[in-house]
């Protein structure tokens, strides 16, 4: 099945927002606090929440496959965190760290997002089954009912312990909404407008509420996260180069907010605004390396993707084709 070129610019568009705000909030707000900064971030906090979209929207279909590329990705890119602490600032690592943190993935993949977004892959058959069932009327009360729950009671009231969206019923939730997006062919009138518009509710919450105003289950984030999904699926493009760039999103989340390069990448970014003549040449200076880190992650994942393809994939297909020939034919 060919890919749908407006829906992976749409997932690169998502990382590089979500990028984008990990180098304001960790990098650059530690060096220049001010509005203009909150400003721009109130127009890519979406990110997260439009990568769950295209989840609910295409439904996750739990593979073989699929779960072992996750867990090879991350595994990757552990390897690498650990080659890059261990060679270039030379942070010693034991041989237990270096055989077994790429092998604990499915209990620390090295991210809060990757971890939640395995057990919505889990739960995702259970998920799929219950979605499918529903009748509009049943999906749209029971998005109404999680609604209640996400943004009145945990982010309005904050009556419970995780009030920004770091769950995983906030992830069941988005993904209940992409469901509903496909299912009822729902879309905005004027996307756009509706971007502009929470963006700026957003900034201004900020001024009032302060961080708070950034979570992922803002009744503002998660509009304009709708928003942007529902303006992107309308473009018809087809390309091969957005097609390949996509297949790394992942890769670009795990090199650029991982370990020990990710927290000195941070720091550099601190010292380039600290240092520079004005902040527009700073932000320029930032901006070129984060353009070369994704670069840099897109090259690498090009050898992830060739062995997963040529060793990884076969080899587990041998031993599963091995395992069942072996039970079915005692």
């Amino acid at each position: 099945m060919q890919r749908q070129s407006n829906i992976e610019l749409l997932r690169i568009i998502s990382i590089l927002m979500i990028v984008i705000h990990h180098v304001l909030v960790h990098g650059i707000y530690n060096a220049v606090n001010n509005s203009t900064l909150h400003f721009i971030d109130s127009f890519v906090i979406y990110g997260v929440n439009i990568f769950l979209l295209i989840s609910g929207y295409f439904t996750i279909n739990l593979k073989w496959k699929s779960v072992i590329n996750l867990f090879w990705i991350c595994s990757f890119w552990k390897l690498f965190h650990l080659f890059y602490e261990t060679y270039i600032v030379k942070v010693p690592h034991s041989l237990f760290e270096w055989i077994a943190k790429p092998l604990a993935i499915p209990f620390s993949s090295g991210g809060w997002f990757v971890d939640i977004y395995i057990l919505l892959l889990l739960l995702s058959p259970a998920l799929n089954m219950a979605l499918t069932r529903m009748n509009k009327k049943e999906l749209s009360l029971t998005i109404l009912l999680i609604s209640i729950f996400n943004i009145v009671y945990c982010w309005g009231v904050g009556r419970e312990n995780n009030t920004s969206g770091y769950s995983l019923y906030h992830f069941v939730y988005m993904y209940c909404i992409g469901f509903y997006l496909k299912s009822s062919s729902f879309s905005y009138k004027y996307p756009y407008f509706g971007i502009v518009i929470c963006s700026i509710f957003t900034f201004i919450l900020y001024l009032v509420l302060g961080g708070r105003a950034f979570s992922y289950n803002s009744p503002f984030v998660i509009i304009g996260a709708i928003c942007i999904f529902t303006a992107l699926n309308k473009v018809n493009i087809q390309s091969r180069i957005i097609n390949i760039t996509a297949q790394s999103v992942l890769s670009i989340y795990l090199l650029s907010d991982g370990g020990l390069f990710s927290k000195n990448m941070y720091q550099l970014y601190n010292e380039i605004i600290k240092t520079s003549a004005n902040t527009v040449v700073g932000n320029l200076k930032i901006a070129g390396i984060v353009f070369g880190i994704c670069i840099f992650a897109i090259l690498l994942d090009r050898i992830r993707i060739i062995i997963f393809k040529k060793g990884i994939y076969p080899f587990s297909e041998y031993i599963s084709y091995k395992y069942y020939h072996k039970i079915y034919h005692k």
